[in-house]
């Protein structure tokens, strides 16, 4: 039997090139290569484009957390600005949440110290995060906040929809693995990069909903 690493080896690598082309005629038509795009037309063009990425965050992410370490993608080291990425994921974001009602308030600071370590597998866990917040929040107004601690940068989403218990990104058994939500596999892929960061996932619940903690180590 062909082992389940490198099924999902072919499987991702097939549907990259189908979301590749998908994301190419995207940006043709936002350019306005085959006509004129008016500004009722650009949401779905950037929902498109958002819904794509998220695609690709998911499927580099499980194959990822089902390979062995020896067969992940390469981690790619070296300076960003964390700041600017993050003003970037939100941007992208913003359509998704609008979808769903959601509102999104930042505090992210104008600059942050920079990092060393992998911008795209920063962007994927901010990315993946966010999407599992706004998936679980309708209606709701999402806090996105960045602060430099001691131990590194902190990134917390508040008052989220997010069940501690349904949704938690922890795998233990087969029987959490057959009840995880689509929230839950995106926060275990998050929690996955962020070990990989030297840092971590926590999911803290009050009376005003979940908090999505995200802490990032240096490399």
């Amino acid at each position: 039997m062909t082992d389940i690493s490198e099924l999902l080896g072919v499987l991702a690598h097939e549907m990259r090139t189908s979301i590749a082309a998908i994301l190419g005629y995207q940006e043709l038509l936002a350019e306005g290569i085959y006509g004129t795009v008016d500004e009722r037309g650009q949401e779905p063009l950037d929902r498109i484009a958002y819904s794509a990425r998220q695609l690709l965050h998911l499927i580099d992410g499980v194959q990822e957390i089902s390979s062995p370490p020896s067969k992940r993608l390469s981690v790619n080291v070296e300076p960003f600005e964390p700041a600017e990425v993050l003003r970037t994921c939100l941007l992208n974001a913003q359509a998704d949440a609008l979808g769903r009602n959601v509102k999104l308030e930042t505090s992210v600071p104008d600059a942050l110290p920079g990092m060393m370590g992998d911008p795209d597998r920063f962007c994927r866990a901010i990315d993946l995060a966010l999407a599992a917040a706004i998936k679980t929040s309708h209606g709701a107004t999402l806090h996105v906040g960045a602060d430099q601690t001691p131990n590194g940068l902190e990134v917390t989403i508040d008052n989220t929809g997010l069940d501690p218990d349904k949704d938690s990104p922890i795998v233990v058994n087969e029987e959490d693995a057959r009840k995880m939500t689509g929230a839950g596999l995106r926060l275990a892929i998050v929690r996955e990069i962020a070990h990989q960061m030297h840092g971590d996932l926590n999911l803290t619940a009050d009376a005003s909903g979940t908090t999505v903690v995200l802490r990032f180590g240096e490399a």
